[in-house]
């Protein structure tokens, strides 16, 4: 709004530019796996299951490399060179059957799947920033910044782009329900709520987070807890019924390294990685400090705050997660994406509409340009598709073992 003229939000040409944007970040992502997927333990996972889903015999990985819960280890039967299908458990069960679309080849699959899921993700980053702040460069911004940030880090056949996708979604949803109350919204919130805790069960904050975000509205957070939780309870009564097992049980675990993963993973945002705990410590700081000095005055009405509650509600839950249920949970930079985002939408609701903050959001663009040149110049696709990985003697030896040995 300028003056005493009103614009509408979405114009043809503002569409246009948003969609433009989202198209360039399906284009970094392509160009950060141009050398190829990275691929580690949970991704052989759930790209084991998806050929299972594909293949008809439904949510089996072919072996499993430590023992969960009750589920066998996956030692091979005598006379046998391969072990029995066991049930997927720990992980979440909607990667593979969305990995399966794709028949038996999951991680080509995967480089298309998280190219599209990060476009969908800015086009809404950048719709739901325009429809907050009716500001063109504000939404633009925010676009390039998700792009160019988490393209280099949303590259595997793991869930991390499609709990991304759909964890936007939610918070854009239930943040326009609050200020525009109606059903649409809140079944739309619920929906990416059961779909992102269907595909990470670390994305259970979102839950906890709609219904604080509707605490004021009771009926509303009743109904959005009810509807977002049935996905994820209908999963759980599954596999009580079917015999099978989380691997997840309450318990009391301290993980010393959680806290100081959760520094690094803040730092990570302004400074290089693996740098040493002490500047990770003050870079994580610095990262707060600069979100509450850009906010104190913010801007964006209750978008802002529910966005920033649901940054500090998905680090709480993320540490009790680790603490009374599964301790191989970190606080580590890919837990932190959905924060991530959260963070950077906050800011480009609630910042202020001066020149100055325009240089600035310039030179953030600019330098998270540099950085995703720099990371994907430098980086070589990690875990089982290094050169170290798939070149090793061990490998070698294996390929030239008899195909009957066990």
């Amino acid at each position: 709004m300028t003056g005493s003229t009103v614009r509408p939000a979405f114009t043809r040409r503002r569409l246009m530019c948003l969609g433009a944007l989202a198209l360039v970040a399906g284009g970094l992502l392509l160009l950060a796996t141009r050398q190829g997927v990275p691929l580690g333990a949970d991704d052989a996972a759930y790209t084991g299951a998806a050929r299972s889903v594909a293949a008809g015999h439904g949510l089996d990985v072919p072996i499993h490399y430590y023992p969960l819960g009750s589920v066998s280890i996956g030692t091979p039967p005598p006379g046998s060179s391969a072990p029995r299908p066991t049930p997927l458990v720990i992980y979440a069960p909607l990667d593979p059957v969305l990995l399966a679309v794709g028949g038996q080849n999951p991680i080509g699959t995967a480089r298309i799947e998280d190219t599209l899921f990060l476009v969908l993700t800015v086009l809404v980053v950048g719709l739901f920033v325009l429809a907050v702040t009716d500001e063109l460069w504000l939404a633009a911004a925010a676009e390039l910044v998700i792009a160019l940030s988490l393209a280099p880090v949303l590259s595997s056949p793991a869930t991390e782009a499609g709990a991304l996708f759909f964890t936007v979604v939610a918070l854009a949803a239930v943040t326009r329900y609050r200020d525009h109350p109606r059903t649409p919204w809140l079944i739309v919130g619920a929906v990416g709520m059961g779909l992102a805790t269907l595909e990470r069960f670390a994305a259970g904050g979102l839950i906890v987070w709609g219904v604080l975000a509707l605490r004021h509205k009771p009926r509303a957070a009743i109904a959005l807890l009810v509807m977002s939780s049935a996905p994820l309870g209908a999963w759980f009564a599954y596999e009580k019924a079917s015999g099978r097992t989380t691997g997840h049980f309450v318990g009391f675990h301290i993980v010393k390294t959680t806290i100081r993963a959760g520094f690094h993973s803040l730092a990570f945002w302004i400074l290089p990685v693996n740098i040493a705990t002490v500047p990770a410590v003050l870079g994580a700081f610095a990262v707060v400090v600069i979100v509450f000095l850009v906010l104190r005055r913010q801007r964006g009405g209750h978008a802002v705050p529910a966005l920033v509650l649901f940054a500090v509600v998905q680090i709480v839950i993320l540490e009790v997660a680790t603490t009374f249920f599964d301790a191989a949970v970190t606080l580590d930079s890919r837990e932190f994406i959905p924060v991530y985002a959260a963070v950077i939408m906050a800011l480009a609701c609630g910042v202020s509409r001066t020149r100055s903050a325009k240089v600035v959001t310039v030179l953030l663009v600019v330098a998270c340009a540099l950085r995703f040149g720099i990371d994907t110049a430098t980086n070589a696709p990690g875990g089982y598709t290094t050169p170290m990985w798939k070149h090793s003697p061990v490998l070698a030896d294996v390929r030239a073992l008899p195909a009957g040995a066990i």
